[in-house]
């Protein structure tokens, strides 16, 4: 079982294309996630927050998982996840499809609310 966990990153908008999101705009890296069937959403927002050397009082970060919306036409789409149960189901879609263990990480300030725009940048580096 494939615990590698496909991690983009960065600022900006999601691009569309032809099969839906297109990610490759963003930074990219590869980072193994030990059971991410247990894994608790909450967690992963504080891991990623470290990882990516952010104020843990001033930042969060979004989580957004790459799915199939449409098979035919192919169409890729993010889903936001707020809940650990989300989370969960879409590590079991990914095992079900066969489908790599894909998410977008980008960070926003805590006075912001997670679906505005943010006003200021918050530039992720990795390690």
């Amino acid at each position: 079982m494939n615990n590698q966990l496909t991690v983009y990153y960065g600022n900006g908008e999601v691009r569309r294309g032809p099969i839906g999101v297109d990610l490759s705009q963003f930074g990219v890296m590869s980072v193994p996630l030990e059971n991410p069937e247990r894994a608790n959403i909450r967690d992963l927002k504080k891991w990623f927050v470290r990882m990516f050397s952010l104020d843990p009082n001033i930042y969060s970060v979004k989580v957004r998982c790459l799915f199939c919306k449409s098979v035919e036409p192919l169409i890729w789409d993010l889903l936001t996840i707020e809940r650990s149960k989300q989370w969960t189901r879409w590590v079991d879609w990914c095992r079900r499809s066969n489908a790599p263990l894909t998410i977008l990480v980008q960070a926003y300030g805590r006075d912001e609310c997670v679906g505005e725009r943010s006003s200021s940048v918050v530039t992720l580096s990795c390690c």
